[in-house]
């Protein structure tokens, strides 16, 4: 995981995940009202209404990848998205929570290659 970046466009907010190599990550989103750490299970103090529990497999340690990784804690917020923290690496699986305004929404996550990317598209 090598960066994480925001943008807000006119219908949606985007959230991009950097990933170093050609792997294929997986993952799993779902939205929750309670934002706990992966693992510990302890809360994550995150501005927000609603949070989007991202997970995404197949990350490696911090210093275990070429080039740089990100180190937890916050990336900020734009639009309708109050923050983005990287709660934990922990077996291969990076945690972020994604703090929203208001309800839950639609969202959209896809996978782009060349160089590896996951994309969320959280609907305004």
């Amino acid at each position: 995981m090598t960066d994480v970046r925001l943008a807000e466009h006119d219908t949606f907010t985007r959230i991009v995940f950097d990933i170093a190599g050609n792997s294929s990550p997986g993952w799993w989103v779902d939205w929750t009202t309670d934002p706990l750490q992966q693992a510990s299970g302890l809360p994550v103090d995150i501005s927000g209404e609603n949070f989007l529990d991202v997970n995404i497999e197949g990350i490696g340690y911090p210093g275990d990848a070429a080039g740089e990784s990100v180190a937890n804690g916050s990336f900020g917020g734009v639009g309708i998205v109050e923050d983005v923290q990287l709660t934990s690496i922990f077996e291969g699986r990076a945690q972020f929570l994604i703090g929203v305004s208001g309800p839950p929404r639609s969202y959209s996550v896809s996978l782009l290659e060349n160089p590896t990317r996951v994309v969320v598209d959280i609907a305004h």
